[in-house]
């Protein structure tokens, strides 16, 4: 269609532009056909594509979804600049202090006073479980299958899929490790090592400016599956309020929404004033001191295996930044 195109005008072209006659007709006629051929298949192409998203989703395929609108789209990278640094070195370290900066006590006392009350508390704690064979390899089956495919691997280059489909007695040497584990309240020092990669925040932000992006850490996937195995045995232990909506299974920010608009919506029809207050926290998770949630297990009579675990993993906790190749950087004392 396009060559016939080029060939109509240019016998048009060639016949000094005429504007009338056969060539000037065909002229027209073939630009016109040409220019519906390509609507037609702008349009269908369109419809391909939100077919394909469309079936993705009834499919559940989130693998396949993500790869049809990276596709059009464009993928989530990182500038080669960010404020001003250019090579990969230095862009990496860069964005590994600006990332710490954030994960930093609020009150440097006010940490250390917590840490001191830990210390005195947990040295003088006495709640040891006895129960010394929760895990089997029945419980690591039902926690490996909850694993997703298809995700980055860590530090080491494991995946779930290397675990899912290795030989079954690696389940039985998991149970047997993942038991001493928590008899001794201790993990390795691999369980520690992430991978920081940094993520755009608004693809149509400045991507130069490090602002605009958010930090996700990937982590080695044997630590994952031991953290799945205690929420498992412990679920029933760490309830949180009612009314906290973040950082929980199945809740959202759509739940606190409709529990505000519900709240206001019944105060309005009853006639009455309601004034709104509403504070931003900016990194507030990031800076939670990990001694006062240990804390807060220990008031709520954990048992010391299950405190001490965390107590050792949080001290190891380090992570790579990887922006090209990874960097070693210390973590600052406090959960990130």
């Amino acid at each position: 269609m396009k060559e016939q195109d080029m060939q109509s005008y240019n016998t048009w072209k060639n016949i000094g532009k005429p504007r009338s006659g056969k060539e000037f007709d065909d002229m027209r006629f073939d630009k016109l056909k040409y220019k519906a051929l390509i609507k037609s298949k702008e349009q269908a192409s369109v419809h391909q594509f939100l077919d394909s998203l469309n079936d993705a989703l009834m499919n559940k395929d989130l693998t396949a979804f993500w790869n049809t609108w990276r596709s059009k789209f464009g993928k989530n990278k990182p500038s080669p600049v960010v404020d001003g640094h250019c090579d990969n070195k230095s862009i990496a370290d860069y964005f590994a202090s600006v990332f710490s900066s954030t994960s930093v006590p609020n009150s440097e006392t006010r940490h250390a006073e917590r840490f001191q009350k830990f210390k005195s508390s947990f040295a003088e704690y006495d709640h040891v479980d006895t129960c010394t064979n929760r895990i089997n390899c029945e419980l690591l089956d039902t926690c490996i299958a909850q694993l997703k495919n298809g995700k980055a691997p860590g530090h080491y280059g494991l995946t779930a899929e290397h675990i899912k489909f290795a030989h079954p007695i690696l389940f039985v040497l998991l149970s047997l490790l993942f038991n001493m584990l928590y008899l001794y309240g201790t993990v390795p020092d691999a369980f520690g090592v992430g991978i920081a990669i940094p993520l755009v925040k608004k693809m149509d932000g400045d991507r130069t400016n490090s602002d605009n992006y958010r930090c996700i850490t990937i982590s080695p996937v044997i630590s994952k599956i031991f953290e799945m195995v205690l929420m498992q045995i412990f679920s029933s232990q760490l309830q949180s309020d009612h009314l906290q909506y973040g950082f929980k299974r199945n809740s959202s920010c759509s739940q606190a929404i409709y529990a505000l608009r519900t709240v206001v919506e019944r105060h309005i029809k009853s006639g009455s004033t309601v004034t709104l207050c509403a504070l931003y926290i900016s990194k507030a998770f990031d800076r939670v001191d990990y001694f006062a949630l240990l804390q807060l297990l220990l008031d709520r009579h954990r048992p010391n295996n299950f405190i001490a675990i965390f107590y050792n993993w949080f001290l190891k906790l380090t992570y790579m930044f990887a922006q090209q190749q990874p960097y070693p950087i210390p973590l600052q004392s406090v959960l990130v």
